[in-house]
């Protein structure tokens, strides 16, 4: 594979050529050298490498480690106050649903009482707000943790604040409609329009104009089939003939309360119709005893006739 080679040494001023033969293989060792050096040099080389790497790897293990360890914190950091703000919405949530309640106490209050506040406001309460999602927009800080942990406060204050209002709310309600529904009850309306011809009391007979009677009634004059109106909220309990009055309507309306019309030219209503004030239930006529078409209006408290004109205040 290799040559060998002869090497012939000549020196001057001698008179004999020496030689010397040297046998080797001197372009095997010179590549074999120049190879071993530059193999050691890379080996050293990727040894250094390969230990950088070694130790880099490790590094970003450490660093891989503590940025998971830190991602987990924070995830359960962001879940703990997604929680927070749920809880917050929650109870967010529930106060503006009393509030929904309250107002509707509110309007129903307003209706039974027919108030109006003067500054022009329809309600007490406003109902409003961000929803639960607007809560996210913003980081939260310490403060931000001080401030809904105040809220939490005043809401667990507000709240049962808010149950005690409602059943004042509730309690007024029901008197004001109790109230309401007797001044509804009570007669108020002049029945029909036109002239007072005989008032309640001791009269002399429209008959014989000799005998002292007492009239339990209000006669009131008006023009043939003008029409008679409800004095009150109720139910109709008698629709039809009665004796010396002629065609009757008698109006239960609760209370004790009941009032009577008659000498009817024509009923509109009959037995067990649900009657409102004001409503026109006959018209104006002079059936039975009577002397020309008129009504005879009576009010009855108790079973009691009691004066009609006391509870006329609406003509």
């Amino acid at each position: 594979m290799f040559r060998k080679k002869e090497i012939v040494i000549l020196r001057k001023g001698q008179d004999s050529l020496s030689t010397k033969r040297s046998h080797v293989y001197q372009d095997v060792i010179i590549v074999l050298t120049v190879l071993f050096v530059f193999l050691l040099g890379h080996g050293i080389r990727d040894y250094y490498q390969i230990c950088r790497e070694l130790s880099d790897k490790h590094i970003i293990e450490k660093q891989a480690v503590r940025q998971a360890e830190t991602i987990a914190s924070q995830a359960a950091e962001i879940d703990s106050k997604n929680q927070h703000i749920e809880n917050f919405a929650g109870q967010v949530n529930a106060l503006k649903l009393k509030l929904i309640v309250l107002n509707r106490y509110e309007q129903e209050i307003r209706t039974a009482s027919n108030f109006i506040n003067s500054n022009g406001h329809d309600q007490l309460f406003g109902i409003g707000g961000s929803q639960a999602e607007n809560l996210y927009q913003e980081e939260l800080t310490q403060d931000h943790y001080r401030l809904i942990r105040e809220i939490y406060g005043q809401m667990d204050q507000l709240g049962p604040s808010l149950d005690d209002q409602k059943e004042g709310f509730e309690s007024l309600l029901r008197a004001l409609n109790k109230q309401k529904d007797l001044l509804n009850a009570t007669p108020s309306v002049c029945p029909v329009r036109g002239r007072i011809t005989s008032r309640f009391g001791d009269r002399l007979s429209p008959f014989d104009g000799r005998n002292v009677e007492f009239h339990e009634g209000l006669d009131i004059a008006s023009h043939m089939n003008a029409p008679i109106r409800a004095a009150a909220h109720g139910t109709v309990k008698f629709a039809g003939w009665n004796g010396s009055y002629g065609k009757m309507i008698v109006i239960d309306h609760g209370y004790g309360t009941t009032t009577r019309y008659a000498h009817i030219a024509k009923l509109l209503k009959k037995t067990g119709d649900k009657v409102q004030k004001g409503e026109t239930i006959a018209l104006v006529g002079s059936t039975g005893r009577s002397t020309g078409p008129h009504l005879h209006y009576e009010v009855c408290l108790n079973g009691r006739a009691v004066n009609p004109q006391d509870y006329i205040i609406y003509q």
